[in-house]
């Protein structure tokens, strides 16, 4: 399956702001020693001319507090690749970074810089590489550099994100995230990233890589049986993000790639158009279906063509999941 790289950036920087950017930002090659100068994380110090004042909390993220006397800075940004300009009246300063990404600092008084990388981990000594919603959104789109807490936890502890679920600053440590946040409380548990080769990944045995969002989540989430009623928590839904891939616990804020023209629902896995009688698209949902069931074929009724066959080659099936078939044309 093709990995996608993640999205492209806004760039540009607002007119007068550059030569005191240079100075007082850590995103730049000339200031940063080798081997951290391909990237760039949040600073403390915001570019408006102000009296700051930064705190510690008790999760050890730094945040910062400031009284500006100037007023908000109108930049435009260039699509990388239509050229296309937009007007940004929000207040933010774009700085292009030497590793080619961006560097914005917005109302929080951080510094955010895009595209590191999540394999790499290739940020500053005491950030990590983490996904974020770059546009204040809902939906991670982009990768930054964010403090890692004095006590982060572990994949499986419970963590707390700062300001939204899709902030990218919590109190999980190096290679983990936190994961199914309340956005009231803003509380959820620490998922570990993908690790090894991007072509290879590697996760823990009951979880799966999946890869989403344009390569701006690489996360291990737990496997699921699509046949089982309560196979995940309120909230998730038991999917496959693209096809050939193990179903896992979907929480909002995935993009599941689409089967054809449509996304597959509740109950359906998304096979190659060869193995669908009539379909007519790259890719169509067809319904999953029990190899242990007194009558396996029954769920494929609808199309007498098809019949229950494993979902997975012989000996490559999870544990728990040997059961696991679809409704498609034999082989």
């Amino acid at each position: 399956m093709e990995r996608r790289p993640t999205g492209r950036f806004p760039r540009g920087v607002g007119e007068g702001t550059l030569e005191r950017t240079m100075i007082r930002t850590r995103c730049l090659l000339m200031l940063t020693p080798l081997p951290f100068a391909l990237a760039c994380g949040p600073a403390i110090v915001p570019l408006q001319d102000e009296t700051s004042s930064s705190s510690e909390g008790s999760d050890g993220l730094t945040a910062s507090t400031s009284t500006s006397t100037s007023t908000s800075t109108t930049t435009a940004s260039t699509n990388d690749t239509t050229g296309d300009t937009t007007d940004d009246t929000t207040g933010s300063v774009f700085l292009i970074a030497p590793d080619g990404g961006t560097c914005v600092v917005s109302d929080d008084g951080y510094w955010h810089c895009t595209r590191c990388d999540l394999w790499q981990q290739d940020c500053p000594a005491g950030e990590k590489c983490t996904a974020w919603a770059s546009d204040g959104g809902s939906e991670w789109n982009a990768t930054r550099c964010s403090p890692i807490a004095r006590d982060p936890g572990g994949p499986g502890d419970p963590c707390t994100m700062m300001g939204s679920p899709t902030s990218g600053l919590d109190d999980c440590d190096l290679g983990s995230m936190c994961w199914g946040v309340d956005p009231t409380t803003l509380e959820g548990t620490c998922v570990s990233h993908c690790q090894g080769p991007e072509a290879d990944p590697i996760c823990d045995p009951a979880t799966s890589c999946v890869i989403a969002n344009d390569g701006a989540l690489v996360l291990c989430l737990p496997l699921c049986d699509p046949l089982a009623p309560d196979a995940c928590p309120a909230g998730e839904a038991c999917l496959t993000t693209d096809r050939d891939d193990d179903p896992v616990c979907i929480s909002a804020g995935i993009e599941v790639q689409p089967c054809g023209e449509v996304a597959c629902s509740m109950g359906e896995a998304c096979l190659d158009d060869a193995l669908i009688e009539a379909c007519m698209g790259f890719g169509c949902c067809t319904p999953w279906c029990d190899l242990n069931a007194a009558d396996p074929d029954a769920a494929c009724a609808a199309v007498p063509a098809h019949a229950c066959l494993p979902y997975h080659e012989a000996g490559t099936a999870p544990m728990g999941l040997e059961h696991l078939g679809v409704c498609r044309l034999p082989a």
